[in-house]
């Protein structure tokens, strides 16, 4: 997810780093461009999606959508038993839609909303803050500065967000040392339940890179594989796991936060993945879907 208690430098447009292209054909639906017409559901014979290129207009769209889904297939969330997670996320949202590249997926047979995948454009230079390259000994105090904007009843959502923001800060610390760059920052992505097992991940994902890529606004996507499905399938796409916060070494006021040393779905870490656009669009796995 975008660090969302990082103050970024934004005196500078981020419209100055992006000139696109139209690498997809004009289609129009709902003012949105249709960047694959038809993609079938292997759960649904018969039956497809299309997925469009999403923008600011499809904010609340997207914010409603991501507060009924995220939280059931987020295995940080599940871990804390969360029910909701989007007002923490809102703001990510809306910087994405407004500085990024991304995706809407809809059933083209009731024109019901599916999924999205949301990336946002990034400006590193000598004003950005970056900590050290170490785990802090508790993340207490960072946690109780930034619950303070939201209160105890956003304890977990804070938390969460303050482990995977804290992780994806370190970005700069590996990327090339230039006074001034964009990067991609692959930050939310969600599918309604009921169309799992159609790795519509996949083709949301590409057509995102996709965008980034064609625009030539950067050169880097980076982002957090919170689970470990996600993991798996970011490593195929060659993001590589550059640095981690072990989970058995989060701590909170004294207390593991993580006292089997793992989240729900077995994964033991928050890791951070970074990639070139130009490999991940020609990596064996995104040839394939």
């Amino acid at each position: 997810m975008l660090s969302i208690f990082r103050v970024m430098n934004k005196s500078q447009s981020l419209l100055s780093f992006y000139h696109p292209k139209t690498p997809y054909p004009r289609f129009l639906h709902c003012g949105r461009r249709i960047l694959v017409p038809e993609y079938p559901l292997k759960s649904q014979p018969g039956k497809s999606v299309r997925i469009e290129e999403a923008d600011i207009r499809d904010l609340e769209l997207i914010h409603d959508f991501c507060s009924k889904h995220f939280a059931k297939q987020e295995p940080l969330c599940q871990y804390f038993k969360v029910k909701k997670y989007g007002d923490v996320l809102r703001k990510n949202h809306e910087h994405d839609l407004k500085n990024g590249f991304s995706c809407i997926a809809f059933d083209n047979h009731n024109d019901q909303m599916v999924g999205f995948y949301t990336s946002g454009l990034e400006i590193i230079d000598r004003n950005t803050r970056i900590p050290p390259l170490k785990i802090p000994e508790d993340f207490g105090p960072i946690f109780d500065e930034n619950i303070k904007p939201w209160g105890p009843e956003y304890h977990d959502e804070i938390l969460i967000a303050t482990l995977v923001s804290y992780v994806e800060e370190m970005i700069p610390h590996f990327l090339p040392k230039v006074e001034k760059q964009a990067v991609v920052h692959g930050d939310l992505c969600s599918v309604d339940p009921k169309y799992y097992g159609n790795n519509l991940l996949g083709p949301l994902m590409i057509q995102t890179v996709r965008l980034a890529y064609e625009s030539k606004a950067a050169s880097y996507f980076y982002g957090c594989a919170t689970a470990a499905i996600s993991y798996k399938f970011f490593s195929n796409s060659v993001r590589k796991e550059v640095w981690s916060i072990p989970l058995k070494d989060v701590k909170l006021h004294g207390k593991q936060v993580f006292p089997e040393g793992k989240a729900h779905d077995g994964h033991d870490r928050i890791p951070l993945m970074l990639a070139t656009l130009e490999d991940m669009l020609h990596s064996k796995i995104f040839q394939q879907i």
